[in-house]
């Protein structure tokens, strides 16, 4: 039986030679790989940097404003927004100070802001909220048709956003608002019945389920005739003290 074939032993002198042949090779290859590290280190500390930066810049817009009871004005976040460019705290930036702009009564400027957020970042998480920000502008300028637009869009492409919910308050104040009873009660009798059983039991309800059940029992008491009308009923509502529906836009800004 024929013995297998050992493969040829290499010396430590034939490797030390093919290392000097080839040591210009080697040493440019290392060399690449040394550089290419450095800038990708390079570049992830500035990357990481530069977002603290930008944290820490809003942080202390806030504490440098907070200090005196007030919130940023929008000049001041448009003033912040250079400082915070192209990193994840600029879209924040940007959103708040629409919201300011809302709050200080500008609705016009607080649209426009609103409406470029949404075509500069149509992918943004914070989406629902410059929609939501939108919709409420248009409608504190009466362009309730285009408002009433927007929030409906807002509930179909966000249907599990946090302003849904809001959204659809809305939408039955602007129905009431054109004289369309039968649909603003619907929608207040759906908000005011929403997990009406775990509220009785825990003698718990939202800020929005209490002014839908306060607008949906003072549209009742207008007209009772709704009740048969939007037959079937809802689950009955909670039981919550009556107050105030406010009957003018929130002073806050959308968001807030």
């Amino acid at each position: 039986m024929d013995q297998q074939q050992q493969p040829p032993r290499i010396s430590l002198e034939e490797i030390v030679v093919w290392l000097d042949e080839r040591k210009k090779i080697i040493f440019t290859v290392i060399a690449i790989i040394g550089i290419g590290g450095l800038v990708f280190v390079t570049r992830q500390s500035s990357r990481e940097g530069k977002e603290n930066r930008a944290t820490a810049a809003l942080f202390q817009l806030q504490v440098e404003t907070g200090a005196s009871t007030n919130t940023p004005s929008a000049a001041q976040y448009q003033a912040l927004l250079p400082k915070v460019a192209d990193t994840g705290i600029a879209q924040h930036v940007q959103l708040r100070e629409a919201n300011s702009q809302f709050a200080a009564g500008k609705y016009a400027e607080a649209e426009s802001a609103f409406d470029t957020f949404v075509k500069e970042h149509p992918s943004s998480p914070l989406l629902p909220e410059a929609n939501f920000g939108l919709a409420t502008s248009l409608e504190a300028q009466n362009k309730t048709k285009e408002a009433l637009s927007k929030y409906q869009e807002l509930t179909t492409r966000y249907p599990d956003s946090a302003f849904v919910g809001r959204s659809r308050l809305a939408q039955a104040r602007i129905f009431e608002q054109e004289n369309d009873q039968q649909q603003a009660f619907r929608i207040y009798q759906e908000l005011a019945s929403q997990n009406a059983g775990s509220m009785s039991q825990m003698g718990q309800a939202t800020p929005l389920q209490m002014d839908a059940t306060i607008a949906f029992r003072r549209l009742l008491k207008e007209n009772p005739g709704l009740m048969q009308t939007n037959a079937p009923a809802a689950s009955p509502t909670p039981s919550i003290a009556p107050t105030q529906l406010p009957t003018a836009l929130p002073t806050k800004p959308p968001g807030s």
